[in-house]
């Protein structure tokens, strides 16, 4: 009898090791990142910069996938739909996690139910911008101009149904602004139409349009967000100026597929918080205008509660329809 259960017991022990061993040597293969995005934009620059340093921490290669399309909806739908057995992760924004579910409704995923957040990576501000020949300098005295110039004031963003068109229409209703809508394909095409003066002004990111201001071709009028531009520090933000919560500033952040073995969150959730405080990753996100944060799971999952609250607002309030 006691060889027996001797027996039984050294059966179990084998039984259970392989299970044990294949857990603690997480991550044992390549680890693949979604962008749901093209290769080359600013969501790419900041997923690879974090893989290249998340990889060396965990001792593994990690392949960034390039998956766009959809406003991201294809890239999310693969990482929503892969196992969750962290090896597929993807790299989320405010955009297609925040803003998307209240304009797209075929989508097979709940970015809430889904996904299992693990940490928040960059920010990328939205700022107006003006042609430098506009007689206005601020928020104020663009309204003046509108006023005294009713149907001549009109706005380039990065296309239809995207943060700064939906920020845009929103805020001629916060301070009473009257300008039209002029969608491109892209920030680039936007800072450009303001630098050419084909519109007067340009709500975008912050990246294409920066040297411009700094070759006096572009004004600053604001910042959308909460923060003032590092590198503009003396110029106050579109809310100082007095556009009440008017906070465009999308963010990049990591979440895997729900269901994640809370210990591989734990892994790579330091992995990403650890990689986020090297200085090359600053200085390699800051050149591309992004700032570096980073956030718990639980900071990122309220984040993302606050955020879709927020944009169901904006988006009801704004009246843009998807495309």
């Amino acid at each position: 009898m006691k060889n027996t259960f001797l027996s039984a017991a050294l059966l179990l022990a084998a039984a259970l090791a392989p299970a044990g061993a294949s857990a603690q040597a997480w991550p044992s293969k390549p680890i693949r990142i979604v962008v749901p995005y093209p290769a080359g934009g600013a969501t790419d620059l900041a997923s690879r910069a974090f893989a290249q340093s998340m990889g060396k921490r965990l001792n593994q290669a990690i392949v960034v996938e390039n998956r766009g399309g959809a406003g991201g909806a294809i890239g999310l739908e693969a990482a929503a739909s892969a196992p969750a057995d962290g090896y597929t992760f993807v790299v989320g924004t405010a955009g297609n996690f925040a803003v998307n579910p209240h304009l797209m409704k075929n989508v097979r995923y709940d970015v809430q139910k889904s996904f299992a957040p693990v940490c928040m990576m960059a920010l990328a501000p939205v700022a107006l911008f003006a042609n430098a020949n506009l007689p206005a300098n601020n928020l104020s005295e663009l309204v003046d101009w509108s006023k005294a110039n009713p149907g001549k004031l009109n706005f380039a963003t990065d296309g239809q149904a995207t943060i700064p068109h939906i920020g845009g229409e929103y805020l001629k209703q916060l301070i009473g602004v009257n300008m039209t809508h002029v969608p491109y394909k892209g920030s680039a095409s936007a800072t450009q139409a303001a630098l050419a003066g084909d519109t007067q002004l340009a709500l975008t990111g912050v990246a294409n349009a920066i040297p411009h201001v700094r070759a006096g071709k572009l004004k600053l009028i604001g910042v959308a967000g909460a923060q003032r531009l590092s590198l503009f520090p003396q110029v106050p933000t579109l809310i100082e100026q007095g556009a009440r919560g008017f906070d465009l500033g999308s963010w990049f952040a990591m979440f895997g597929p729900a269901g994640l073995d809370p210990a591989v969150v734990a892994q790579i959730g330091k992995a990403c918080r650890d990689s986020a405080a090297e200085p090359a990753i600053r200085e390699s996100l800051s050149g591309a205008a992004l700032e570096v944060v980073t956030s718990t799971p639980d900071e990122l999952r309220e984040k993302l509660a606050a955020d879709l609250q927020r944009w169901g607002e904006m988006v009801t309030a704004s009246g843009v329809k998807s495309e």
